[in-house]
């Protein structure tokens, strides 16, 4: 193990799944440009919001399929958090910069909650 017991394959797991939500972003977003981009962001943090959820069970959950301790499923939990936080942000940042700051804040919501 590695500093604060992370392993290889551990690291290499997050940069792949970090690689593939910028790929997925990247191909649908190419030669798109406004409330576009916005939505491409948006279903990349759609999808990036899933995944530390299935870390998140505290008996049955991913960690129990891959046997892994709960504390090691924690930190993975964690780390995609953070990849969902930089793809919730690039969406916010796309979503202000393509509409009108009153639309995306309609009501004192963002995000789905505020197109009703």
């Amino acid at each position: 193990p590695g500093p604060m017991s992370w392993n290889t394959a551990n690291g290499l797991a997050i940069l792949a799944v970090a690689i593939g939500l910028v790929a997925y972003a990247v191909g649908l977003g190419a030669g798109k440009t406004g409330t576009e981009v916005m939505f491409v962001l948006g279903q990349t943090a759609g999808i990036a919001l899933s995944l530390p959820l299935w870390w998140a069970f505290f008996r049955v959950g991913v960690h129990a399929v891959m046997g892994m301790s709960r504390e090691a499923a924690w930190r993975i939990h964690i780390a995609l958090g953070d990849v969902l936080l930089i793809f919730g942000t690039a969406h916010g940042i796309a979503s202000l910069s393509a509409l009108e700051a009153d639309l995306v804040f309609k009501d004192f919501t963002a995000g789905p909650v505020g197109l009703f």
